[in-house]
């Protein structure tokens, strides 16, 4: 598991020295469910003249994701070094979990802070590691294309215009709760979860980003 102390959440070790079995839990990565799909799109008009000059030829392409969360272990302010994670005011540590997130500033409270012990003297046992689950996450990126024959640049000239839309629906997912007692963002998620990191100036597909809009005009002789 991870150290007791807030600034040392991410090193690694065991909650009890030498003891795997007391960090048994769901993995970092355990993503449950992660459905991705594509499609492509290039209708064949029937018009004529200039309106179908403008409007045949075009592709419609998408990349889209509906994914569920990551887990995440909840944390108590602990007296004993070897305690780590939250104990529950209850034996069913889910009930902490609202059925309906409630809206706040900046995101929504996923859990209810007193559903959990402020340090380790409750009676009752430790929730287990990474035992509850994190927000999902929901992403469409789209792309308008066409590529434009111009025979003045040579048998292969052509003249590409492309749009990209990246999360397309601009939906706003969200980070995970806040799992460190007597910090002001314990048990909330707020939106805008880090966006993935790419060369400029292309994104990464699905990439957890605002609505981005990336234009291409390319001339191939």
């Amino acid at each position: 598991n991870v150290s007791p102390v807030a600034s040392q959440l991410t090193w690694p070790g065991f909650s009890v020295s030498g003891d795997s079995r007391a960090d048994r839990g769901n993995a970092d990565f355990d993503q449950r469910h992660n459905l991705v799909f594509y499609g492509s799109w290039s209708p064949s008009l029937t018009l004529r003249g200039i309106g179908g000059g403008l409007l045949n030829g075009w592709t419609v392409s998408t990349v889209a994701a509906l994914r569920s969360g990551f887990p995440y272990s909840i944390y108590t302010a602990v007296t004993n070094p070897q305690t780590i994670v939250a104990r529950a005011r209850t034996r069913d540590a889910a009930q902490a979990l609202l059925a309906t997130p409630a809206p706040v500033p900046g995101g929504e409270r996923l859990f209810d802070p007193s559903a959990f012990c402020p340090s380790d003297a409750c009676p009752l046992p430790e929730t287990s590691r990474n035992a509850f689950p994190g927000p999902g996450l929901i992403n469409l990126d789209l792309s308008l294309a066409r590529v434009f024959k111009v025979g003045r640049l040579g048998e292969n000239g052509a003249l590409t215009l492309r749009a990209d839309f990246f999360n397309a629906l601009n939906h706003a997912n969200l980070n995970q709760p806040g799992n460190i007692p007597g910090t002001a963002g314990y048990g909330i998620a707020l939106y805008g979860t880090p966006p993935a990191s790419s060369g400029f100036p292309s994104l990464v597909p699905l990439g957890e980003t605002a609505r981005r809009i990336q234009l291409l005009f390319r001339v191939t002789f």
